[in-house]
């Protein structure tokens, strides 16, 4: 019997190859699965730890004895939330700046999990990353943007938080978007304390978008550009039952997380009632709507010098018609009462000195108080921002 060995060793490269191929794709099996248990052992471990920090966060710094903010019952469409019945929250800012001086405030948003104390660094990157306790975790933490100022609001103060899947940080935000909250108009409000005043804040809009849309605005020209930027907002909003549009007497809370991969899921309020926790920001804590609005409407009035002091509260500048009238009465008060009877002369020309200094002052235009760059610098914090909830979809 003749052997044939070349159709044996044939079939025998063949089988080998066959397994080695198998094998190659059963290692690559496992390899993928152990990364994956590692990677969802991660999340899980991450997850816990961020659930029994908030934890301790809220037994040490929120010391509301009443859960029960809103305690109203709407009974009909036409009924709306009586502002003055909403109790503020109570915290402990002081203590929490004790275990992370980066402590600038707390926020809670009825119907979700929101329920966080803030934190804020010089920029927009390091709580992508870590938790309060500046430990590495992919969940981050609830932060501020690094151009407001949560010691005196500003016109836009601007929060963000990851998307996460187990719905911490901003991920139930997207409650938001279904009818069951907001079909309650008790759930249609944002509490946030910060070191120097306690305030209450009703949602006005909510809308997905993409990073091209500036919502995180902070710096306006005037009056009339802010006023622009508040009405871009409620022209955004697909809430049907949010009715209570802004207008640019409001001071704005935006909240912002991701939405999938490419887009943004943006939460705005607007300030309806605040209580100064020290005497010497009385002058910024009102107790009603039209308070505030009237506080709003005297700050955007202030004048030029101060808008323009360059403070990170990135307030509105607004050039005031009638500073020119108060600059020459103060011209012609300084001419008076630089006269003295004995030294004409010398009076005269401190009075020619003092018009020049005031008309110099008038003639110079209202700036923003981020500088020329301010819009660059928006757009860099939005792409900034951009990685808000990448980690996570």
């Amino acid at each position: 019997m003749k052997i044939d060995f070349k159709t044996i060793f044939s079939k025998m490269n063949s089988f080998l190859a066959g397994k080695t191929v198998l094998n190659i794709a059963l290692i690559i099996c496992a390899t993928v699965f152990l990364f994956s248990v590692y990677n969802i052992s991660v999340w899980f471990y991450e997850n816990k730890n961020t659930d029994d920090l908030k934890n301790t966060l809220i037994e040490m710094g929120n010391k509301n004895e009443d859960k029960v903010l809103i305690n109203q019952e709407i009974k009909n469409e036409e009924e709306e939330v009586d502002v003055s019945k909403i109790k503020f929250l109570t915290t402990d800012i002081d203590e929490l700046q004790n275990l992370n001086a980066d402590t600038v405030a707390w926020i809670k948003v009825m119907g979700t999990n929101v329920d966080y104390p803030v934190v804020q660094t010089d920029d927009n990157d390091f709580y992508l990353t870590h938790d309060f306790n500046k430990n590495e975790n992919k969940a981050g933490w609830v932060f501020g943007d690094f151009r407001c100022n949560f010691y005196n609001l500003g016109y836009n103060t601007i929060l963000y938080g990851h998307e996460r899947m187990d719905y911490s940080m901003f991920g139930s935000l997207t409650f938001c978007r279904d009818d069951w909250w907001y079909n309650v108009k008790t759930n249609h409000f944002i509490f946030l304390n910060t070191a120097t005043q306690k305030t209450v804040w009703q949602i006005f809009s909510i809308y997905v978008t993409t990073v091209d849309f500036n919502y995180i605005k902070t710096g306006f020209s005037g009056e009339e550009d802010f006023s622009e930027f508040v009405q871009s907002l409620n022209d955004r909003n697909t809430i049907p039952t949010l009715k209570a549009d802004a207008t640019s007497d409001d001071k704005i809370i935006t909240l912002s997380t991701c939405y999938n991969i490419s887009k943004r899921l943006v939460v705005h309020g607007k300030l309806i009632k605040s209580e100064s926790i020290y005497p010497s920001f009385d002058e910024n804590s009102q107790s009603s709507s039209s308070d505030v609005s009237s506080d709003i409407s005297s700050e955007i009035s202030s004048d030029i010098s101060s808008d323009t002091s360059g403070s990170a509260s990135s307030e509105i500048s607004k050039p005031n018609e009638s500073e020119d009238n108060s600059s020459s009465s103060d011209v012609s008060s300084e001419e008076s009462s630089s006269q003295p009877d004995s030294s004409s002369e010398e009076a005269s020309s401190d009075s020619t000195s003092s018009e020049e200094s005031s008309s110099s002052e008038v003639s110079e235009p209202s700036q923003d108080p981020e500088g020329s760059s301010s819009e660059k610098t928006e757009s860099s914090d939005i792409s900034s921002s951009e990685g808000i909830g990448s980690e996570e979809t």
